[in-house]
């Protein structure tokens, strides 16, 4: 099973790892370097000890140094990886405490969700502060229309009472709708991902079937990584599709 799901580049790094950690290879191996170098050590030609003593020095440093290195193969393997997809961390939540630093100095945001209620709570009075200051931040809003068939099915699978995604959408609108720099559209069908781009950072994350979606799973994303790209690139073509918009005066 293991075979048929892990890539072979995986597989091969375990293997070293686990020849690596085997307390029986690494014994044996030892064993070997170690009896050779003594016996050439005690030797009674000059020559071989020299040979055995320098032999016993370099297979101890060898065998510490692959030690080392095998142990870590694994690791640089699937670090290598995500290094290429721009991944930084992973978080059990998506309401996160470090949004507030990056949007206090952004100069571009953009952000997709349902009501986004946290989103416009949070950040009104920045963007009203930069604005008056001549700094607006550039906000694309792309919200799922309240009034369609995918914003009920959300509303039913957080079990909120019915109108709930209407009330808080109003809401956004009236705080952050006539503010410069923000622009705000509708799209009138089902998001499968929150994306939150905030400059060179993207949040990222699937909208869970069931229960809050503040608890789920978001991935924090580096700009140059494939999968960056790959979200900036989703939200270009959902803010293309949005039907409706709205301008800030």
């Amino acid at each position: 099973m293991t075979s048929t799901l892990t890539p072979e580049r995986y597989l091969k790094a375990d293997v070293l790892q686990s020849i690596a950690r085997s307390r029986k290879f690494l014994a044996i191996l030892f064993a070997v370097l170690f009896a050779l170098g003594i016996w050439l050590a005690n030797s009674d030609d000059a020559v071989w000890v020299s040979v055995g003593t320098s032999l016993l020095a370099s297979a101890l440093l060898s065998l510490a140094t692959l030690l080392i290195d095998q142990v870590r193969n694994g690791e640089q393997v699937r670090a290598a990886d995500l290094a290429k997809a721009g991944m930084m961390e992973v978080f059990e939540r998506r309401d996160l405490p470090e949004y507030d630093a990056l949007v206090r100095d952004a100069e571009i945001i953009d952000v997709a969700g349902y009501t986004l209620r946290s989103f416009s709570e949070s950040n009104q009075d920045i963007f009203l502060r930069r604005a008056s200051e001549g700094r607006a931040v550039k906000v694309r809003i792309l919200l799922v229309d309240p009034s369609c068939e995918a914003a009920r099915v959300m509303e039913a699978s957080e079990k909120t009472s019915l109108g709930y995604y209407r009330t808080n959408v109003d809401a956004l609108l009236a705080r952050l709708g006539s503010i410069e720099g923000i622009e705000i559209r509708y799209l009138s069908r089902h998001l499968s991902m929150m994306i939150y781009r905030i400059d060179g950072v993207l949040y990222t994350g699937p909208f869970p079937q069931h229960g809050r979606s503040r608890v789920a799973l978001t991935m924090k994303l580096g700009k140059g990584g494939w999968l960056f790209e790959r979200q900036a690139e989703e939200f270009d073509s959902l803010w293309a599709e949005a039907s409706i918009q709205l301008s800030a005066a």
